[in-house]
């Protein structure tokens, strides 16, 4: 019994003590650094730094004035002009704030390898119109191959606002990501020699426009990579490209003959030439060719449906029109002079255009068609049953 006791107790004891080294080792994430507010001009640059021990994972978040919370990079699609790097680094930065992104907040979390979180403080971004414009950087600085024992000098050239000096602060880190540089204290000029270090190291230069009561927001120069080797610098390749045009249906560019990359690729710009000519009843046709390249396509031209057709159909109907009136006409005036013996008179040609004759034709006798009979009188082309409605 006394022995099954002591097992149990041992065995709780390991358990305590494996709980406690443990429990130490899966320790929450402890915030040493809080971001703190970036008050900048519009489009400028905001940057965010937040750093916690014992954190396996970081993630950035981005609170609106009214509270709801995106992940960083969410943001640019509400805002298309920002650009957000550094998701997942201590340091986050966001390039080109517009006017609306003021009242935004910043906050950082970091969670342990058991999933336990715990969130910085937040970092207000605020947009203001009197501050300064960025400086204009119009050089940057360039990379370098060097050999130990070599040096360089990297230089910027940056034009201030007017009224406005420039402030100028180095920043170094041995990866091509902008959110892990970290300032080289007293590089403070538009010059900087870096020290020889084996292997690649990357800079660039913060840049602020300063007057007597502001500071601009931030521009950065791109990184630059400085190496230092034992071996010279293998020279990156040149391009060679064909003189030869190649092309598809739309383009053409030229071919590099070492790397097989593209250059020069523009649409076709086409000469046309009509070698069939279309017809009311017939489709054309066009051939194209490219002044640039030579490429040549043909293109089917609808037929003509011109207004000289339509007229023509139309003036052809009018006069077959006039032909049946006249026709017409012609078999009354005949009917009416000729078959009955009434004297010609041009007036009743007038009024029968004008509507107002033909008002009493009825039905004819048999005596009044034959030659050298009078006219009817009006009352025999009306029975003595018919209304006057049914004159003709």
């Amino acid at each position: 019994m006394k022995k099954t006791v002591s097992l149990i107790m041992s065995l709780v004891l390991m358990i305590c003590l494996f709980a406690g080294v443990s429990g130490s080792a899966l320790a929450a994430p402890t915030i040493t650094k809080d971001p703190g507010g970036e008050t900048v001009s519009e489009l400028g640059t905001a940057m965010f730094v937040s750093r916690a021990d014992n954190a396996s994972e970081i993630t950035w978040y981005l609170v609106a004035p009214r509270g709801v919370s995106y992940e960083a990079e969410q943001v640019t699609d509400l805002f298309p002009s920002m650009a957000v790097v550094g998701q997942g680094t201590q340091t986050l930065t966001l390039y080109t704030i517009p006017t609306g992104f003021t009242g935004w907040k910043a906050e950082c979390h970091f969670k342990d390898a058991n999933g336990e979180e715990v969130i910085s403080k937040q970092a207000e971004v605020t947009i203001s119109t009197t501050l300064p414009p960025a400086p204009t950087v119009t050089q940057a600085p360039e990379k370098a191959w060097l050999l130990y024992g070599q040096r360089i000098t990297l230089s910027v050239y940056a034009n201030p606002p007017a009224g406005n000096t420039i402030k100028y602060q180095w920043y170094a880190t041995e990866t091509n990501d902008p959110a892990t540089a970290t300032l080289i204290p007293d590089a403070t000029t538009p010059e900087y020699t870096p020290p020889e270090k084996d292997g690649t190291v990357y800079y660039c230069v913060a840049l602020r426009s300063v007057n007597d009561t502001n500071v601009s927001t931030l521009t950065f120069t791109p990184l630059v990579p400085v190496t230092y080797s034992s071996e010279p610098e293998v020279p990156d390749h040149v391009h060679t490209y064909s003189d030869m045009w190649e092309n598809d249906e739309i383009y053409h560019w030229h071919v590099c003959t070492g790397c097989g990359e593209i250059a020069d690729r523009a649409t076709h710009s086409y000469t046309w030439t009509e070698t069939v000519k279309p017809t009311s009843r017939k489709q054309g046709e066009r051939v194209g060719v490219c002044s640039v390249c030579g490429y040549e396509t043909t293109q089917v031209v609808p037929a003509q449906t011109s207004e000289r057709s339509s007229s023509g159909k139309g003036l052809l109907v009018a006069l077959l029109v006039l032909v049946i009136a006249m026709l017409a006409a012609g078999a009354y005036y005949y009917v009416r002079y000729y078959r009955t013996g009434t004297p010609f008179n041009v007036s009743d040609i007038t009024k029968s255009i004008s509507g107002r004759s033909g008002r009493n034709r009825g039905r004819t006798s048999s005596a009044g068609r034959h030659s050298g009979a009078q006219p009817p009188a009006e009352d025999d082309f009306i029975d003595s049953d018919d209304s006057q409605d049914d004159i003709f």
